[in-house]
């Protein structure tokens, strides 16, 4: 099947250039490519849209991001 053949071929690919990506990244840059491949594996992908409030300063921390592409502004809020 040229279809299955197709998707799998894209599929290694997007993972190889996840394993690349993470493996730039300092935090991840002495993990070998066996543990590179497996967080880029079970690590998901979101995309959001501008003004998206991704997390709120008093939220309880769920994730950690890493922005790959675009911009994040960070905004805190003192109470004097």
């Amino acid at each position: 099947n040229k279809l299955k053949l197709c998707l799998a071929q894209n599929k290694a690919e997007k993972l190889a250039e996840e394993i690349k990506f993470l493996g730039s990244i300092p935090l991840f840059k002495f993990f070998t490519e066996r543990a590179l491949k497996m967080f880029a594996s079970i690590l998901p992908t979101e995309k959001y849209l501008r003004g998206h409030k991704v997390y709120q300063e008093a939220d309880e921390p769920q994730s950690m991001y890493i922005v790959k592409r675009g911009e994040f502004k960070v905004n805190l809020e003192f109470g004097f």
